[in-house]
């Protein structure tokens, strides 16, 4: 699913390459401002759609204004030449993550790019 970032996103100017991913310091501060106990469970090189990735994954207990769940969230990130791909699993800690995690798995290996229409 495509969704467009929330307003509250951070954006920057400074374009990137694979070089300097993981990316995980700069999503742990900007993470640790909406959210509580923040612990980054791993944070190793993938491949998304081909292309050399990082893989975070985070566990951390939700703001109390959503209810204070325990949380996990898997995202795995390429940078691409008109910017950025991320695929991000997130769902509660108790039940949910667990029992999905290998289907986002599968759906994030299934990702694959097509050249833009012409």
């Amino acid at each position: 699913m495509l969704r467009r970032p929330p307003a509250r996103c951070i954006t920057h100017a400074k374009s990137f390459t694979v070089s300097i991913l993981p990316v995980a310091p700069p999503v742990v501060d900007v993470f640790s401002q909406v959210v509580r106990d923040l612990v980054v469970v791993f944070n190793e090189p993938a491949e998304l759609a081909g292309k050399p990735a990082f893989r975070v994954h985070l566990r951390y207990r939700a703001a109390e204004s959503t209810g204070g769940a325990a949380m996990e969230s898997v995202t795995v990130g390429t940078a691409l030449d008109s910017g950025v791909m991320l695929a991000t699993f997130e769902a509660p800690s108790i039940h949910y993550f667990e029992r999905w995690i290998s289907k986002f798995g599968a759906v994030a290996n299934s990702i694959t790019l097509s050249p833009p229409p012409k």
